[in-house]
């Protein structure tokens, strides 16, 4: 009867370390799109920004917000929505190296994070991002754009958001400048 309690504490150990592990994905992953959420932005972006203050490489940053989402909500709704968010989260993930990171940062809006990266390789990458989106076939919708705002992490910056904060307001500047486009705060 020892043997039979050792083996039932061993099977339900192990019942609730999957359970942990399954919880702990799911406190960090977006259920709509699968990428990771909020939470895991922050913690990939305060590892980034702790490399970065470590080594003096710099990372990029940048921020993508899909053009007139609410039209697509309002005009579609929500459930066609869903399905362009997983379109966009598709493609970034395609399109993205193993090495970069991307994010649902909440709402219509998502963050990459290209480690190691100059200035004008992530331009390159956000135009390549911009392009992938903007040439395929979305869900729902004839046809989809994003608009892309990039910074540049500095090791004299005080923390890791703002490189955020520069990226988020050149998305509003390229939203401003009429859409599908990239913009920087490092290109003028």
């Amino acid at each position: 009867s020892n043997h039979e309690l050792e083996d039932k504490v061993a099977v339900r150990t192990a019942e609730l370390a999957r359970s942990n592990t399954e919880l702990e994905r799911l406190a960090r992953h977006d259920t709509l799109t699968g990428l990771p959420n909020r939470r895991a932005c922050d913690e990939r972006l305060a590892l980034e920004f702790d490399r970065m203050r470590r080594t003096g490489q710099a990372y990029a940053v940048m921020v993508l917000d899909v053009d007139h989402f609410k039209q697509v909500n309002d005009g579609h709704g929500h459930a066609a929505g869903d399905r362009v968010l997983r379109h966009v989260a598709e493609v970034l993930r395609q399109h993205l190296r193993s090495t970069d990171f991307v994010g649902r940062n909440g709402g219509e809006e998502f963050l990459v994070l290209l480690p190691q990266t100059p200035a004008d390789e992530a331009l390159r990458v956000a135009q390549k991002l911009r392009h992938a989106v903007d040439t395929t076939v979305p869900p729902v919708v004839e046809h989809l754009t994003i608009s892309i705002g990039v910074s540049m992490a500095d090791p004299t910056q005080t923390d890791a958001e703002v490189a955020v904060r520069e990226a988020d307001d050149q998305v509003y500047r390229a939203k401003q400048n009429g859409r599908n486009r990239v913009e920087s705060s490092f290109m003028r």
